[in-house]
């Protein structure tokens, strides 16, 4: 039985198209259909207030952030910062 995401026109040619449906099937298999309903979140004021300006501190909140997002506890998650690539490194 296929499972229908989309109705609306995709932009992509008809093996891209297949393509892509093959892999929306498979993560839908994998994942579930819950997160359809989900919001996009998109780097703007509205889910990461404040200034960001590149460094571990802002870059850490960010991490922090997206985890709260997805209901992940982020001191599960493990960022490293290769040495002389961001501020304050």
């Amino acid at each position: 039985m296929e499972t229908v995401l989309f109705t609306a026109k995709c932009p992509a040619v008809a093996d891209e198209q297949e393509r892509i449906d093959r892999s929306m099937a498979r993560f839908v298999e994998r994942f579930g259909t819950s997160w359809l309903g989900s919001p996009v979140i998109l780097p703007t004021a509205e889910f990461f207030p404040g200034a960001y300006t590149g460094t571990q501190q802002d870059m850490r909140r960010a991490v922090v952030t997206v985890c709260g997002i997805m209901g992940v506890d982020a001191s599960r998650i493990f960022v490293k910062f290769p040495h002389g690539r961001f501020e304050g490194c």
